[in-house]
């Protein structure tokens, strides 16, 4: 029995350690393929635990939309998300994180953390952070200019250039 069991965790630490077993969820489980179509974004996050889980396994960096239910956000929509430069970064070097700070159950909390990122409470406002909710880039506030979150990316990847 006990030899059994000795046998057991030698090969589960062999496999981990060794074969570089996962026994944990997959990181397409953790981090959907965000996709973008005519008239709507999918597999971006709502939720804050799961992007920055989603951040650490695959070492990018989380762009924050910090918007409101009431307040439509369609510009962002409408304006950024249909350029193909900014969908080429989301799709491949950025995880998207949308938080909404009047949400009945989780607004107080967004609020905070919006607070505690960009020192206002002013909607829509936008941050990038690291997995450990780090600042990156300073906050910005509202645009309709794709441009402007492309020249954003580019401070990201200079930012990494030097880490």
């Amino acid at each position: 029995m006990i030899l059994s069991s000795i046998m057991k965790y030698c090969f589960s630490l062999l496999c981990i350690l060794m074969l570089g077993c996962n026994t944990g969820p997959k990181i397409s489980e953790l981090c959907p393929d965000i996709s973008f179509s005519d008239d709507q974004v999918s597999g971006f996050f709502s939720d804050l635990e799961d992007a920055l889980n989603c951040a650490e396994k695959t070492n990018k960096p989380i762009l924050v939309v910090f918007t409101k239910w009431a307040r439509s956000n369609s510009t962002f929509e409408d304006k950024i998300l249909i350029d193909k430069s900014v969908q080429y970064e989301l799709s491949r070097n950025i995880i998207l994180l949308v938080l909404m700070a009047d949400d009945e159950l989780l607004g107080e909390e967004v609020t905070k953390f919006q607070l505690s990122l960009c020192n206002e409470e002013i909607q829509p406002v936008y941050s990038i952070i690291n997995h450990k909710k780090e600042l990156l880039i300073p906050c910005w506030g509202y645009s309709n200019d794709p441009k402007v979150f492309l020249q954003q990316f580019k401070k990201l990847a200079k930012l990494n250039e030097f880490e």
